[in-house]
């Protein structure tokens, strides 16, 4: 792991990145807020510093004031006028997690004021006029109960409910809406539950309106859900029939499958990318072993990001070296003072 000047300073190709003053917000913290507030306008620090905001596709993200990633892979840059446009930048690239913005930097052709990461979690490091965000769970709210119940085919109990007519196909039935769309027919049926199953003995009908007040039943072909507000009415669309995947693989072979991990860098996935940690930019070249006259141990690294975060801070420090695999299985993140060359490793 070596740190790339060339990755920070300026050429034709890269970007320039320099720190600005940062705004009066104190020091990051150093323990994630497990209920932080919502800020619902244009996210601005200090004032927003440990609150949530959401992108415009649903993405809930954690806003840190001061702060760079720990250790993050670079995805991409952006040239952005504020800081929800670097948010909709990372909204757009489906693969980002974590952004860092810099609102005091005027990009140019050769500077970019926002950097896009492909993973991101809570961040301990302080950069002065840099702000970071990385994606969160989204917040919740008190569940409203549901005053639906099982084979019920009346309202508003069948509200939300699935029925399985004698024909085998089933219904989702809402209450108080009605499709509304060109009728197949019109007739008379004692029940909703009798207008239903009427609707999936016609291989045509694929949906039904049902008044309770006249008894009326209105046969359409709509197969989504009805979209204009009736109390006086209760509706069904066909969601097809029982047993019509049956032939399809369930992915019951994923039932005892693994929780995937948190995300971060590693070998050999992120092979030649460029890591960032601290606002400092490290290239990681897996199965290499970079040389120095002198080394020493970085004791808190406990894998590939918190060791490059480790060297960042260790002004002495010019590329670290992570061990690990069958070496040694805890790993060890050596710590090596001037740039020399990188040279493979047999293992």
């Amino acid at each position: 792991m070596r740190k790339m000047e060339a990755e920070i300073g300026y050429s034709s190709t890269s970007h320039a990145w320099y720190p600005t003053q940062c705004p009066a917000a104190g020091d990051v913290e150093t323990v994630e807020n497990k209920k932080p507030e919502i800020t619902s306008s244009s996210v601005k620090c200090p004032r927003d510093n440990g609150k949530i905001f959401m992108g415009s596709d649903g993405t809930w993200f954690y806003q840190q004031c001061c702060a760079d990633a720990d250790g993050a892979v670079l995805l991409n840059y952006a040239k952005v006028s504020s800081h929800d446009e670097c948010a909709e930048a990372c909204v757009k690239d489906k693969a980002c997690k974590s952004f860092m913005f810099v609102p005091d930097m005027v990009p140019t052709e050769g500077t970019a004021n926002c950097r896009l990461y492909k993973d991101g979690q809570f961040s301990t490091t302080k950069v002065d006029g840099a702000h970071y965000a990385f994606v969160v769970d989204p917040p919740t709210t008190e569940p409203i109960l549901s005053e639906a119940k099982r084979c019920a085919t009346t309202c508003p109990e069948a509200d939300g409910q699935l029925y399985a007519t004698p024909s085998g196909e089933n219904y989702l039935m809402t209450c108080k809406a009605r499709h509304g769309t060109t009728y197949l027919k019109i007739d008379n049926r004692p029940s909703f539950e009798a207008c239903m199953s009427s609707c999936a003995a016609m291989p045509a009908c694929l949906s039904a309106d049902y008044e309770p007040r006249t008894k009326k039943c209105f046969y359409s072909t709509n197969t989504a859900r009805p979209s204009i507000s009736a109390d006086a009415f209760v509706s069904a669309h066909s969601l097809g029939c029982a047993g019509a995947c049956q032939g399809c693989k369930k992915n019951c072979d994923q039932l005892n499958g693994e929780a995937l991990p948190v995300e971060k860098p590693e070998c050999n996935k992120n092979n030649g990318d460029l890591v960032i940690a601290g606002g400092e930019g490290f290239r990681l070249y897996c199965g290499h072993c970079y040389r120095s006259h002198n080394s020493w141990t970085l004791e808190k690294a406990t894998g590939i990001a918190s060791c490059a975060k480790a060297r960042g801070e260790d002004s002495y420090c010019h590329g670290a070296n992570w061990i690990g695999g069958k070496l040694c299985p805890d790993g060890k993140c050596n710590a090596l003072a001037s740039q020399s060359r990188s040279i493979p490793e047999p293992y």
